[in-house]
């Protein structure tokens, strides 16, 4: 079975993880995706500071 983790498979962090002829990315709080690549929305960092 060869690596399929390539050099940043997985985006803002994400962390690859080695499949049969595959892979997955294991993504930070606040992102989501195949590769991690898409920001999730959260409202807190929308808030005005008063």
């Amino acid at each position: 079975d060869v690596d399929d983790c390539l050099p940043e498979a997985c985006e803002n962090g994400g962390t690859c993880v080695d499949g049969n002829n595959a892979f997955s990315c294991v993504c930070p709080p606040g992102f989501k995706g195949e590769r991690c690549q898409i920001g999730e929305f959260n409202s807190i960092q929308y808030l005005p500071i008063q």
